[in-house]
């Protein structure tokens, strides 16, 4: 229902119509009939578990038994290219990133800080990141931490994330964040937010 989900929903509808490729988004929860969307709704039990893992616990991204399956889907779907937005959000486990087959590409578009800091989308300022989270002064902003486990959950980002992929940032200043996290083995690309230059383009103040 946000602004990403929109962008995504539309990136895959668009890839849809070309010619010999076959696209498939998976989400927590969709609206609406579409084939192509695959859903992974955690079911009543799981999400007693996931609040128990992701919020007693404060291990946040570390519970959805079900995505656990990701691999298998990977398979199941023959897939050669994996695109990957927000996997936070109580859905997704993180560990799925170092399960992907070596042979399958990977493209991870970075929406927020969320993958380079201990659990925080926004560092406010903050430069833990960099080299190691800990007595975290962001653990009530989404997503909340009971705990602070931000240690434990930046050493395994470290150890998962920094892998042979390719990550695109909207921004310089995400760039630059980036840059100076421990994401070192990827492939950083600079690709900013494509805008309608038929719509956005200067004109004359007494004209508009």
């Amino acid at each position: 229902g946000g602004g990403g989900a929109l962008m995504v929903s539309e990136i895959n509808h668009r890839l849809n119509k070309r010619d010999n490729i076959n696209s498939k988004l998976l989400v927590r929860e969709k609206s609406g009939d579409f084939n192509n969307v695959i859903e992974i709704e955690p079911t009543l039990p799981e999400k007693a578990l996931n609040h128990v893992i992701e919020r007693v616990f404060s291990l946040e991204g570390l519970a959805s038994p079900r995505s656990l399956r990701f691999p298998n889907w990977i398979n199941e779907w023959e897939i050669d290219l994996i695109h990957l937005h927000n996997i936070h959000g109580y859905y997704f486990n993180f560990l799925n990133i170092s399960r992907v087959p070596e042979d399958v590409a990977m493209v991870w578009t970075l929406h927020d800080m969320w993958p380079l800091t201990g659990n925080c989308t926004y560092a406010n300022g903050c430069e833990k990141y960099q080299e190691k989270c800990g007595n975290c002064t962001e653990k009530d902003e989404y997503p909340k931490l009971r705990l602070d486990m931000t240690p434990v959950l930046h050493r395994l980002k470290r150890r998962l994330f920094d892998r042979d992929y390719s990550i695109a940032v909207p921004s310089e200043w995400m760039l630059s964040h980036v840059e100076k996290s421990h994401l070192s083995k990827p492939t950083v690309h600079h690709i900013p937010n494509g805008i309608d230059v038929e719509r956005y383009r200067p004109l004359n103040r007494q004209d508009s």
